[in-house]
């Protein structure tokens, strides 16, 4: 009988020490997380272990922790005191428009200072105003409501906003998942066949059998396997009401249709509702951790009501802020000469906690899209505001202007900060370059294979120069909304590009060296490594968040269970996953996400993909399915 393993008493997760080097290992699998990179000959000695088992120094948390009251991620002007307030009196408003709520509580005297008229009206076309500042009280004898006006643009855009709170039916403090079959991917833990997870004040406090349950809500997890959430390296959330847009197209085409087409139709209430459906798309597939690679932020609106987004979904998201491609895809995506926006220094702001559940970092365009003086300009300001960085790299030769390792190794660029989807254009120096200099890699096996990225996803490559890929859907344009079908077509192009190799020369096909528990690393353990939240998420271990998923096995397509690992990477999907939670919160239970904003979403993505449809004219495109 295995013993309870607690958590740490300072209470802290730690991310693993560096490991001595293991010259020739695997990387997918048998190495610690902390010397994958440690495979014989791929890096320098000053560029083992030790710079890749916690995250880049130049992206670590870069301020304290908020004050008292202060919620993570976008600070509420009404509690955080780190917010400065005007000291005029409140000012009258003339009516605009019925307003959805009054505001709980403010400070008297206190007020939004005046704006310029450009942010007096709403946005063309909205039917109401999608900002959250409160207004001073009304007139006595005015006799209408009273409509808030849009923030500054410089504040804090506060969380509890007149949308659909975020109030899951199971949020609280303390839960034990009872008789688990717990598949950790901790080196330590291992796998339990029987065991209890202790969840207290969103994290993991113990891993064992027969735990306490003393005030803890039970959640019965027999005929169910425990498994680390899942984490999708790279996705456009916004594009949660576009499924199966872009079928039909190339990458070409998807840049035609999607790209040209549709994103510059997008107001920022079209926004809120695409990521956040496109979020609990994610979470009921059990992703619970996105890269959200954002270039739908045509105005700091569309931006915000991103953020806000993600924030009311309950996912854990790294927001990528992207260029403005709704401005113009030409202007934005061909040797472009416009700086990324500056907009992010004020969003920096207010995703100062690099801790929190939504956290910050910039899409960046690259050489293969901008000039490179412009690459440069955007690399330096990703680095002076201290957040990561993700470009699409290794792309087809039609689309760009520059090679992106090259050019990035030429300048200087190339980092541990760096990320690099999809990637099917490598050569092995660009690999190489990657590798010695710490850079991290996400193929995306369905897009990168049916856009025409690549003959084969770069996963077996990767390896082979000592990465760990993560694994990314990308577009639900063109691809799946969960990472189960991802890690089957990673396995399944790694063993044909093994086997055509070998019929290429007339052997017989290749035993591949990569497994069903490889793959289901690279779609959570290699996430977490790749955005540095691996001493938060990744695996079940006491100090870590709790991120995690119970896939229901006792289905047919999934028994008997003979091997958990295999049967779920080759059988699972979104509807197997019964139980998900984000941070110790319930989102996902009993095969159906939980909460009022679950129940508002379907209607907000209705509403919102008949207005952008209407808008855009794509019925010839599209197909009559679209006129619905």
């Amino acid at each position: 009988m295995p013993s309870p393993v607690s958590s740490p008493s300072s209470g802290s997760a730690r991310a693993p020490s560096p490991s001595s080097a293991c010259a020739g290992c695997h990387p997918a699998r048998r190495c610690a997380p902390s010397s994958w990179r440690c495979r014989s000959g791929s890096v320098s000695s000053s560029l083992e272990c030790g710079r890749r088992c916690s995250p880049p120094s130049s992206w670590a948390a870069r301020s304290p922790a908020p004050p008292p009251g202060c919620s993570s991620g976008l600070a509420s002007p009404r509690s955080c005191s780190s917010v400065r307030r005007t000291e005029e009196p409140a000012r009258s408003l003339p009516c605009l428009s019925p307003v959805t709520r009054a505001c709980p509580s403010r400070s008297s005297g206190s007020a939004w200072p005046a704006r310029s008229p450009e942010h007096a009206v709403p946005w063309p076309g909205s039917r109401r105003w999608r900002w959250s500042a409160w207004l001073p009280s009304p007139p006595s004898d005015c006799g209408r409501n009273h409509r808030r006006p849009p923030p500054p643009a410089s504040r804090p855009v506060p969380r509890d906003s007149a949308r659909p709170s975020h109030t899951w039916s199971a949020s609280v403090s303390s839960i034990l998942i009872r008789n688990a079959h717990v598949i950790s991917l901790d080196d330590q833990i291992g796998d339990l066949p029987r065991a209890d997870l202790r969840i207290d004040d969103g994290a993991i406090t113990a891993i064992g059998v027969d735990l306490d349950d003393t005030g803890a809500t039970v959640i019965d997890a027999a005929g169910k396997v425990a498994l680390p959430g899942l984490v999708d390296s790279h996705r456009h959330v916004w594009q949660g009401a576009i499924g199966g847009a872009g079928g039909k197209v190339s990458l070409g085409g998807y840049f035609g249709v999607v790209l040209a087409g549709l994103l510059d139709k997008y107001q920022p209430d079209d926004v809120y509702a695409g990521v956040l459906w496109g979020a609990l798309q994610a979470l009921n597939a059990g992703i619970t951790t996105v890269a959200d690679w954002s270039h739908i932020g045509t105005t700091p609106m569309h931006a915000d009501e991103n953020v806000r987004a993600l924030q009311d979904s309950g996912i854990r998201a790294l927001y990528l802020y992207g260029p403005p491609v709704g401005q113009g895809v030409m202007r934005w995506f061909h040797e472009s000469t416009e700086r990324h926006p500056d907009d992010v220094r004020r969003m920096r702001d207010l995703l100062a906690d690099d801790r929190a559940r939504v956290t910050m970092g910039l899409a960046l365009r690259g050489p293969e899209f901008a000039t490179p003086e412009t690459t440069e300009y955007d690399f330096n300001l990703a680095r002076e505001l201290g957040v990561p960085i993700s470009i699409h790299s290794g792309i087809p030769g039609y689309l760009r202007k520059y090679r992106t390792i090259e050019t990035l190794d030429g300048l200087g660029l190339l980092g541990p900060d760096v990320h690099h989807a999809h990637g099917a254009q490598f050569s092995e120096t660009d690999l190489a370059r990657i590798a010695a200099t710490g850079g991290t890699v996400t193929p995306c096996p369905t897009i990168d294979m049916s856009m025409a990225m690549g003959t084969f996803p770069l996963v077996g490559r990767a390896i082979e120069h000592g990465l760990l890929p993560a694994l990314g859907t990308d577009t639900v344009a063109g691809a799946g909304t969960d990472l189960f079908s991802e890690m089957r077509l990673a396995l399944a192009a790694e063993r044909g590009r093994a086997n055509a190799a070998a019929l290429a020369r007339d052997e017989p096909p290749a035993t591949v060296d990569l497994d069903h528990r490889d793959v289901l690393r690279f779609a959570t353990v290699a996430g977490a490594e790749a955005w540095g939240m691996s001493d938060r998420i990744g695996t079940l271990r006491p100090g870590k968040r709790a991120d995690l998923i119970l896939v229901d096995v006792s289905r047919p397509h999934l028994g008997p269970l003979n091997e958990p690992v295999t049967t779920i990477v080759l059988n699972a999907g979104p509807s197997d996953v019964d139980t998900v939670l984000v941070d110790g919160v319930v989102v996902k239970r009993d095969g159906r996400l939980v909460g009022a904003v679950a129940e508002r979403a379907r209607q907000l993505i209705e509403e919102s993909r008949s207005r952008v449809f209407d808008r855009a004219k794509l019925v010839d495109v599209l197909g009559p399915a679209w006129t619905a």
